[in-house]
């Protein structure tokens, strides 16, 4: 908060309940953050892990968690911050209340091309955010990245996570390779896409 406060516009805050750990008991905690004097920017990351039997086996919780996280995200007009893995078909049936959020943010969007431009279509204020798959030739990732417009893309590091080979961890200065691979996967320069994404940042989070 103290950071916030020193740095207005360039430090913002979320909480979610992950998928991998969906805690119904947290719920009201959640609630009571929305509704305070320094409620957080998003809600996130929220969404689906259906990728091995162990998360799976919580499929039923992950439903109920998602259900009042997106209810909290329409009551306090927040964007919300969306991780899926092999659920792809989760998040078209909840596309009547995506539609009603703000802004949703893919945190590095697994799915097609195709499957992303069916949710703008539909009527979703989608960003889809990319980051180290592009260098590691994910092809979803580097489809999607080609083909998106510009004005719904965001990119991120996922740090420490998502490592290339023979890497330890994924640091926050990798940032700078994700941008110089999608500038030169859409052929534009490093700084009009650096342009680009801090004014799709700012569209979601309705900054001036």
């Amino acid at each position: 908060a103290a950071l916030q406060k020193k740095h207005p516009n360039h430090i913002f805050t979320s909480f979610g309940l992950h998928p991998q750990n969906p805690d119904e008991k947290l719920l009201p905690f959640l609630e009571n953050l929305l509704g305070s004097p320094q409620p957080p920017d998003i809600i996130g990351e929220i969404g689906f892990d259906l990728f091995n039997e162990k998360y799976k086996a919580s499929e039923k919780k992950q439903d109920a968690v998602w259900q009042v996280c997106l209810d909290l995200a329409i009551s306090y007009k927040k964007p919300i911050l969306v991780h899926t893995r092999k659920a792809m078909h989760k998040i078209f049936n909840s596309v009547s209340d995506l539609k009603k959020i703000p802004a949703v943010i893919f945190h590095s969007y697994p799915g097609s091309f195709i499957e992303a431009e069916s949710l703008l279509k539909k009527g979703v204020h989608a960003f889809f955010s990319f980051g180290k798959p592009l260098l590691n030739g994910h092809k979803n990732a580097l489809s999607s990245a080609a083909k998106l417009g510009l004005d719904c893309i965001l990119l991120e590091t996922d740090a420490p996570y998502q490592t290339l080979k023979g890497e330890k961890e994924t640091r926050p200065e990798d940032i700078l390779r994700v941008y110089e691979k999608l500038a030169s996967l859409r052929d534009i320069p490093i700084a009009v896409l650096a342009r680009q994404i801090e004014k799709n940042f700012k569209t979601l989070l309705e900054i001036a």
